[in-house]
């Protein structure tokens, strides 16, 4: 939930009258001076009042509708999304439990600032889930803008969405943040350093003793390389195959480990169940960028066809992919998310960003 006060003068005439009364050293008031203290708290403290009057005690997100209309010129939004879905923040892309009071947060209308938040966990909820992939879980209740057959724009409650129903999806809104994964570290902050997240995340795993990664690219192996000469990482490589190129190459250090953990990798995860740790995708522009670059170098293809051309990223995690997605609608990069088949483990997908032959060819 947030509001912010607009332009217009607005009504909130006492904003410190709770400190003004507790300040008060007096043990008794005059008449009038008492009842003008009373109406300014009652107009200050609604839910107080309404309890006081009814005996009912408001929700939180009735108290911020009630105060809000106290106030001239306020926007308020309510949001009801599952405490793990993600909203674009001013500091890049963060789930909605972690969302602090303070912070701004994008809508329709720019940054907004968040005053309050809460969870209800016992409500009931669904999932929406579009053509394109593009997904979101939110509680009954929650209003969700619909684009109509004649063009213009409509809320609808989540439980009354159907098949067909069309919702826009927010493009290449460039909204990134700073974070500083490496800081109070000794580790060296680099676009190899997050070229190495995306590949490891692609085709890599972290066990105890370090990171490990297979490839017959040379390319990708000098520049994973270039993060661990960086860091005083000793490279050891082994073959894997009768391929005389393809290797498993594996850089052991259980303090870098301790690292990666502390930022919110979690070494456990199977291939399947694999995320983007969520302080990754507060980086800058630049280095999400270098991430992608390494999933797609692990996981990513490239194919063109007169009949069937097109670019896309093959996972089996399909959490992963809509993270990825995620990114690139910032970016302004159009995605489908699909499933793609079957294998004995389980079934994988795939995120494609262009099947046209025409766009892949003249860009």
């Amino acid at each position: 939930m947030s509001w912010e006060k607009g332009n217009q003068d607005g009504r909130n005439k006492f904003p410190n009258i709770n400190k003004e009364i507790l300040a008060i050293e007096d043990e008794y008031l005059e008449e009038d001076q008492a009842k003008l203290l009373l109406y300014k708290f009652l107009r200050q403290n609604p839910s107080f009042f309404s309890e006081m009057i009814t005996g009912v005690e408001l929700f939180p997100f009735q108290h911020m509708a009630i105060k809000a209309m106290m106030e001239t010129d306020y926007f308020l939004g309510i949001w009801c999304l599952d405490k793990d879905e993600y909203v674009l923040t001013e500091k890049g892309h963060k789930k909605i439990k972690d969302i602090k009071i303070g912070e701004r947060v994008r809508s329709r209308e720019g940054l907004n600032l968040v005053t309050d938040k809460w969870e209800n966990p016992e409500q009931d909820g669904f999932e929406v889930t579009t053509k394109s992939g593009d997904s979101f879980k939110a509680k009954v209740g929650h209003k969700v803008l619909t684009y109509n057959e004649n063009g213009s724009f409509e809320f609808k409650l989540i439980q009354e969405l159907k098949d067909g129903d069309s919702i826009p999806i927010k493009l290449n809104t460039n909204t990134w943040g700073d974070k500083d994964i490496t800081e109070n570290s000794e580790i060296n902050r680099s676009l190899y350093l997050y070229y190495m997240f995306g590949y490891v995340l692609g085709d890599g795993w972290v066990n105890q003793d370090g990171i490990n990664y297979c490839t017959e690219n040379m390319e990708v192996h000098e520049t994973i390389l270039k993060f661990s000469r960086r860091n005083d990482l000793k490279s050891c490589a082994r073959q894997r195959s009768e391929n005389l190129m393809f290797y498993e190459y594996s850089f052991y250090n259980r303090e870098f480990v301790k690292w990666l953990e502390s930022i919110g990798w979690d070494k456990s995860l199977k291939s399947r169940d694999k995320i983007i740790p969520d302080s990754l995708l507060q980086a800058p522009r630049d280095e999400i960028c270098s991430m992608i670059g390494g999933l797609f170098d692990a996981d990513g293809y490239a194919s063109f066809l007169d009949t069937n051309s097109k670019v896309g990223l093959k996972n089996t995690s399909i959490e992963m992919l809509r993270q990825v997605k995620m990114l690139l609608n910032n970016m302004g990069i159009e995605s489908n998310l699909r499933k793609s088949g079957e294998h004995e483990s389980g079934p994988y997908y795939d995120l494609v960003i262009s099947n046209d032959y025409d766009s892949l060819t003249h860009r």
